[in-house]
This record gives structure tokens, sequence and C-alpha cells, in this order.
């Protein structure tokens, strides 16, 4: 859909407010036009039928300065494009030049001859936005001042955050789009993050959107300042190629043979399929090297309501020297390349015929898309020409037409007498083409020889290759066997001083916090009466203790500072906790024997019995300790109240 429009009299910078006639383009239908509309009203249609382009003549003529402009840009859906179709020309010399006559006072004209030429690809786009995006995802709403809940909200929020920001980072990663990411953290996740992505924001299936806890915002970065690029149209027809299966491979090119795009994926859907192809252009042929057609490249002719080509099973040496000159990255993407390719052959003859009798102010792909889906080529010319609303009356033929229709008889005779001489030199041709191709057989048949010792060469490349691959796994295979073999032999020596019975077994886990214990425990299980040694003992609190004190545990060891919460909740739950320094103090005065390897350790029972005994009697101590400073503050309440 094509927006053309002009002003009505007057100019930009006017007071009293501006008036436009605006013409509609939409391919198969009639040309809408609409006269003395505000702008308000432009841009209210402009936002609810997102037209590909809307032309004007000279931007500044309708918008008085550049600041206008670049608000003027702001409100227009991200797929519009704004088109200036004039540049060194005005618009009479530039319509001439393509055989556009036209009322040069009529607004309503002038923006129908906008319309035209932006629709044969002439004319400079005015752009601010960058091929970069900014998306920023943040919470919703602010934490407030405090509460008996606030940390375990602002756990979850921060959780939520960080949940969204994953979810982008998969995305992108997914559709392997360059991004930088900023972060910053908070309480239980993150308080925010920015990507910086490396691509237009019309490519990215991401919206700005509001939920209760989180919100995600996506603009795009502008330019330093507006650009006037040349104008080409964005939505092309294109020619599809693919190759189903687990690994799916798409090719496509344009109706000139040209290769767009050449691309492969591990177990894509089919709306991820679609997308990608919608992304290059409109399918009007759907190709692949497979009969009968499997049923992924059926759903995707019917999506794109194209035309289904298919070749039969092809010989791979064949299909290896038509792909030869492109950089396949594996035998699907050069299926799909080759049925692409097949697919314009075959239809190459008659898109050359299209472009010499197309019109030079319509676009020739247009035709071909027509042509392929059963219109004839007059036709799809006639539906595709501007329409014009007022027919000129035929004027009386003078005696100087009368002299050119004399001369235009005489020309079409030498035509005539041409083209019979044309259809002796295509006899003459084709007698030597015959020659040619028995030549060509012998020269195939010469190849052939050549053909069969170049595979085989190629094969002992390919097995070469997989045999040095095969030594690097055994080797990296060998070294895993060494490692685990040492490990295994600790084990061994670790489970006979177990046996002895003068050792408890230790079961190491690397964090304190729930991910951790619960992966320890799926892993080498955790039982009433173990003794756990926590190598990185902070981060965890309060709840994270009561899973371990779930499983039974007897004792902690913590190679590192433990939080208060967690201490107090062990102790309340008579379970000891040891820090680094105490058991280093009990290896320096009683010899106290502590050996841990990866998930497991062992420790002298004899010991560290005693030192169960001595943390039972301290505990005992500091009970009474509290229960006498609780008894205290009783009477020193009673008294006060006294006294009052």
């Amino acid at each position: 859909m094509i927006f053309g429009i002009d002003i009505f009299k007057g100019s930009p910078r006017s007071k009293t407010q501006q008036k436009y006639a605006l013409v509609i383009f939409d391919s198969g239908k009639d040309i809408k036009r609409y006269e003395r509309i505000s702008r308000f009203k432009l841009l209210r249609m402009v936002k609810e039928r997102s037209p590909e382009i809307l032309a004007v003549d000279n931007i500044y003529e309708l918008l008085k300065d550049r600041k206008e402009l670049l608000a003027f840009l702001k409100k227009l859906p991200y797929e519009t494009k704004l088109v200036q179709v004039t540049e060194k020309e005005g618009l009479s010399k530039l319509a001439a030049r393509y055989n556009i006559s036209f009322n040069k006072r009529s607004p309503l004209e002038s923006a129908m001859v906008c319309a035209c030429l932006a629709k044969m690809g002439i004319g400079r786009e005015v752009s601010y936005i960058s091929d970069r995006t900014k998306i920023r995802v943040s919470r919703a709403r602010s934490l407030g001042k405090g509460g008996w809940s606030q940390n375990r909200y602002g756990r979850k929020v921060h959780g939520m955050v960080k949940l969204k920001i994953r979810e982008i980072k998969e995305y992108l990663n997914k559709r392997s789009v360059a991004y930088g990411l900023s972060i910053k953290k908070g309480f239980g996740g993150y308080r925010s993050g920015s990507f910086i992505v490396e691509d237009n924001i019309k490519n990215l299936s991401i919206s700005s959107k509001r939920g209760c806890d989180v919100q995600v915002k996506v603009s795009p970065i502008t330019k330093d300042a507006m650009e006037f690029s040349k104008f080409s149209r964005g939505q092309r027809y294109i020619i599809v190629g693919i190759d189903p299966g687990t690994t799916s491979a798409i090719a496509i090119l344009d109706l000139g043979g040209n290769v767009l795009r050449l691309s492969s994926s591990r177990n894509s859907s089919l709306s991820d399929m679609i997308r990608s192809i919608s992304n290059e252009g409109t399918p009007v042929i759907v190709a692949t090297d497979v009969y009968p057609v499997p049923s992924t490249v059926e759903k995707v002719k019917r999506d794109f309501n194209a035309i289904i080509h298919s070749s039969d099973d092809t010989p791979t040496d064949y299909k290896m020297d038509i792909t030869r000159e492109y950089d396949c990255s594996n035998v699907h993407e050069r299926d799909a390349l080759f049925a692409a390719l097949d697919a314009y052959k075959k239809f190459k003859n008659k898109f050359e015929k299209i472009e010499k009798e197309t019109p030079i102010w319509i676009d020739s792909d247009d035709i071909k898309a027509a042509v392929l889906k059963g219109s004839s080529l007059k036709s799809a010319i006639h539906l595709h020409s501007p329409k014009k609303e007022d027919l000129e009356e035929e004027e009386e033929k003078s005696e100087e037409t009368k002299e050119k229709e004399k001369d235009l008889q005489s020309i079409k005779e030498q035509i005539r007498q041409i083209r019979e001489h044309n259809n002796y030199l295509k006899s003459t041709i084709e007698e030597k083409d015959k020659k040619i191709k028995g030549l060509k057989k012998y020269i195939e048949r010469l190849k052939e020889g050549e053909r069969r010792g170049i595979k085989r060469e190629r094969e002992i490349i390919i097995r070469e290759k997989e045999i040095k691959r095969q030594g690097k796994e055994i080797f990296k295979l060998k070294e895993k066997i060494k490692s685990l073999s040492e490990q295994i032999d600790i084990y061994r020596k670790i489970k006979i001083l177990e046996s002895s019975g003068r050792f408890y077994p230790i079961k190491v886990i690397g964090n304190f916090n729930r991910d951790s214990i619960l992966e320890f425990n799926d892993k080498m299980g955790i039982k009433s009466g173990d003794i756990v040694y926590l190598k990185d003992a902070t981060g965890g609190g309060r709840f994270t203790a009561d899973i371990l004190i779930g499983f039974g545990i007897r004792a902690v060891m913590a190679g590192s500072e433990m939080s208060h919460l967690a201490k107090e909740r062990f102790y309340k739950m008579g379970i000891p906790v040891f820090s680094a320094e105490e058991v280093g103090i009990k290896v320096s005065q009683r010899s106290l024997i502590f050996e841990r390897v990866e998930d497991f350790g062992i420790i002298d029972r004899t010991d560290f019995d005693g030192m169960i005994d001595e943390w039972k009697e301290r505990n005992r101590e500091e009970v009474e300790r509290r229960k006498i400073e609780a008894i205290k503050n009783m009477l020193h309440d009673y008294k006060r109240e006294r006294v009052i």
C-alpha cells in the first residue's frame, strides 16, 4: 500500500491549519482519493493502515523545519517509509521523463504522481532510525518505603526481572543477533537490564509492554542526523528453496536469480521458518528437491499463496556442480539452494520476456508475480497501471497523422521482412546447436572420468579429517578416564579409612544455597546423621538452614563466615556449627584428621566426638545464661511497672 500526499495551496509556516490531498494505491484495488484532510486525520489513517510508503513531492513543503520533520517521523509506524520523490528535478520534469501527464495545479493529481513515482522505486527515503535497538527491562513499580514483607517482595520482583532478561537473551541468541547487555543487580535478582541490539527494530519480535512486576521498553536508537538515502521498495518478491527435516535449510533468491540468503538451523518450528522468510519478502515460488512434496513445504506454500516447484530425484554430483560457486555450509543448504536455482532456471525465459514487455513505470516483479499466479501478461500490466479518472477525448486525425500512419504501415512491412529473415537465421542456428550438443556430450564423457578422480580424492580428504577428529576425541576420553581413575583411587582410600571405624564420613557441598543443596542430594544423597562441610557458607539464611535441618544432619562445618540468622537457626535446633578456624585449632592441638575430595571427606571419629561434647557443654552453659538473662529482664520489667 502506498500513500501519495500533497499540500493544498499555502505554506507550512502559515498559522492556519494545513490541508492535504491524499491518494492511496492498494494492489488489486481501486485508487482512493481524499481532498482537504487535516494532518491529524492523515496521521490517523497512516497508523490505522500502516502503508509501506508515504510519498511526497518535497518534505519542506509539508513541514516547516527539521525539528517538526523529526516529530512527524516519530509518529509514523516503523514499517512506513517517508519518501521524497524529487531530488534535483521538479515534479513536472520528473513526471514527463516517465511519460506521466498531470495537471500540476491540482494537488490531488500531484499526490497521484508522487504515488506512481514511489511505486516505481524513484526518490530518496528520509530516515532517522539506525540499525540498532535499545531494550530496557526494569521493575514496573517502586518497592515502597519498607515493611515486614519488603525483602520478600523485592526478591520476587528482582527475580521476575532476571527471568525476563534471560528470555530476551535466549531469543536473541537463537536468532544469532549481536548485542551488548548491562545489568544492575538487586536483592534476589536484577533491578534492571539494558540491551543494545545490533539489528533494526523492524526485525525484532519484541514489543514494549508493562506487567504487574516487570516492564519492557523497546525503542530504536536514532542516527546522529537524519539521512536521505536511496529508496528501494521494501517488500520484494522472492523464490524460496526449502530442505525440511531435523536440520532445515532455506535458500532465498530474488526474481533475477541473485542469492539473498542461505541458512540452516536445527529443530526450528514452522512458524520460525515462515517468519524468517517473511523478513526477506513475499514468496511467489516455493521449491524443493524432493518428490512427492513434503508436508512442511506444502504448508509454507499455502501460507504465502505461492506456486510449488519440485525436482525429481537428482544425482548428487549434478547438485554439487550447480551449487559449486556458492558457499554452502552443509548438504541441507546445498539441497535448498539447488531447488531454488532449479525453479529460477525453469522460469528464467518467461521472466526475461516479461521484463522486455513491461512499461518502465511498472515494477516488472509485480507483473512476474501476477503471471505466475495465473494472470495473462496483458491483464497483469493493465491491473498494475495507474487508473485515470478522466478520459481525454479523441481528436480528429489530421493530415499529418495520416502520413504518420502510412509510415507506420511501411515500418510494419519492414518488420515482417526482418522476421522472415530472422526465422531463416534461427533454423541455421538450430542446426549448429545440434552439432554443439554432440560435441558437448563428447566433452562430458571426458569430464566424467576426471570427475570420478576428483570425487575419490574428496572422499579421502573427508576420511582423513574424520580420523583426526576421532583421534582428538580418543585423547579427550583418555584424559577423562585418567582423571576419574585418580578420583576413584582417592574414594577407595577414604572408604577403607571409613570402614575401619576410626573415621566419620563428611559430605562436601559447594555453596550454602537451595540449588546446591538439592543438586547434591539428587547426586549423592543426604541422610539423617550426616556431617556436612560447606565450602562457601555465605549467602544462606534461615530458610536455607531449614533445608539441611530437614534432612536430620548431625553437624555443619563452614569453610567461610556464615550469616547470623543461619547460625542461630542451627543453634536452636541443636546442630553444632564449626568454623574453618575452629577446625584448624583442633588440627594443631589434637592432630585432627580432615581430608576431603570433591563431594566426600573423612574426619577422626574420637576427636570429632570430643568437639561435639565440648559444643554441647558450651551450649548447655549458653542456655543457662540465656534463662538467667530472661529472668533478670522479667524482674526488671516487673519492678518498673510497680514503680509506675
